[in-house]
């Protein structure tokens, strides 16, 4: 079973907060790694989406 819409859903509102964040201290390496950290957990709720191939 794959993740749920909703779990998409905030993985991917993760994903864009971090970004601001990111944006508004391009030096902050804290920052850099709460970016890194969304993208990774939201990078294996897809890989695990049943019938999707990646790449």
């Amino acid at each position: 079973m794959g993740p749920t819409p909703e779990q998409l859903e905030a993985a991917e509102g993760q994903l864009l907060n971090s970004f601001f964040g990111l944006a508004g201290d391009p030096d902050s390496a804290s920052a850099a790694a709460a970016a890194d950290l969304a993208l990774a957990e939201l990078d294996a709720l897809l890989d695990a989406v049943p019938g999707e191939a990646t790449a």
